[in-house]
């Protein structure tokens, strides 16, 4: 909470606190990329039955689970935040069998 009760957001408090710090250098877009891909997350969430996006893709990921239809979303979701973000060099989770690499 700031002055007079109203809230810091993400984005304020990312830019107050890190700025002109190198060691935090490249930190803040990556924490608003993940901040952006979970609020689309949340999106594809609510809307997952209307959308028919709920169930499984027939797929197994590397842990030997079956996929889920959200969680292949998800994953698709964060990869591409992450990636336009300019500060992730790759990119792993359990939906990917190999690390996305990402070229810039």
């Amino acid at each position: 909470m700031t002055v007079a009760g109203q809230r810091t957001t993400l984005q304020e408090f990312v830019n107050s606190s890190w700025q002109g710090k190198s060691q935090h250098q490249g930190l803040g877009p990556v924490i608003m990329a993940i901040a952006d891909g979970s609020a689309r997350v949340q999106a594809q969430v609510q809307q997952a039955s209307l959308a028919d996006a709920l169930g499984t893709t027939g797929e197994t990921n590397v842990q030997g689970e079956i996929v889920q239809r959200l969680d292949t979303a998800s994953s698709d979701i964060f990869v591409e935040t992450l990636s336009n973000s300019g500060h992730v060099a790759a990119i792993g989770c359990e939906e990917i069998e190999n690390p996305v690499i990402v070229e810039g």
